[in-house]
């Protein structure tokens, strides 16, 4: 990462980094001037309310981006709780990462012994 010109912008994948590596890639990011800020992975809700999460303490670099339709599909199967207005979410003031998920639609997808 400390090469010149190696990276532009560094953006860690929180659904693949968890937050204690995301804040670690992070700070080394920052040491060597790199601008930085979350990539948003097409994960399930969850990985997105981390993200959102984590953008919140980030850098200000960059917008964080986001993927609006795949947004729209996840409101069936959880409340993330966000809200998307005046070019920024405001997050919301649950405990954790504000997910609550719909365990009911999960169902099928379990795999039972």
């Amino acid at each position: 990462m400390q090469e010149p010109r190696a990276l532009d912008v560094y953006q860690p994948d929180i659904g693949r980094t968890g937050f204690s590596d995301y804040m670690i890639q992070m700070q080394i990011a920052s040491q060597y001037g790199i601008p930085t800020t979350p990539h948003m992975g097409s994960g399930v809700s969850v990985f997105q309310a981390a993200t959102l999460q984590c953008a919140a303490v980030a850098s200000k670099d960059y917008l964080q981006e986001f993927q609006g339709g795949l947004s729209d599909r996840l409101d069936k199967a959880s409340d993330t709780g966000w809200k998307y207005a005046d070019g920024g979410f405001v997050l919301p003031d649950r405990p954790g990462i504000g997910v609550e998920i719909n365990e009911s639609l999960l169902e099928p997808f379990i795999v039972k012994k």
